[in-house]
């Protein structure tokens, strides 16, 4: 049986409601940072926070919602990102484009109403958050903008929500 590999988590829903727990310890011990999301035409692009230097090695997408497992069901993952915008912590769901390794969303299921996006960088730690889909394909955002729970954020504003250390 699978290891969960569900990472501590912020619940960014429309409801505004929070969850906590998970196998993973945070890169950064502070308040968990908000991820960002937005849509490109058809593209739902995902913007995970991140230090200098931190780079992501994996993304799992699970179904936040699913109680019939021990461990929420995968919905999507990639690995080995063949990109610096990928590794920056910028990439679209789904696709795996970026990624030199992905497992596709089965196109018979449904994208679940709210999904955990989880990371690990190269070091093996990583974070979660958790968000509503049809609340990102919703949000009216200006260019280069993404929607979080807190409100709308750039790639800067969201780095910045972490403590880096060394003044990185």
């Amino acid at each position: 049986m699978r290891q969960r590999s569900i990472l501590p988590v912020v619940l960014l829903s429309v409801t505004g409601l929070t969850a906590g727990g998970c196998a993973f310890v945070p890169s950064h011990p502070a308040d968990p940072p908000v991820f960002g999301a937005r849509t490109d035409g058809h593209k739902m692009i995902v913007k995970i926070p991140l230090c200098p230097g931190e780079r992501i090695s994996r993304v799992e997408v699970y179904d936040f919602n699913d109680t019939e497992h021990t461990n929420p069901r995968v919905v999507w993952s990639a690995s080995e990102p063949t990109s610096a915008t990928v590794r920056s912590g910028v990439f679209e769901l789904w696709t795996g484009e970026g990624f030199a390794r992905s497992v596709p969303r089965s196109e018979k299921d449904a994208v679940p109403s709210d999904i955990g996006v989880a990371y690990k960088d190269q070091d093996g730690h990583g974070r979660d958050s958790v968000f509503a889909p049809r609340t990102v394909e919703n949000a009216t955002l200006d260019p280069g903008t993404y929607w979080t729970s807190d409100g709308p954020m750039t790639a800067e504003q969201l780095d910045a929500q972490l403590p880096c250390e060394g003044g990185e």
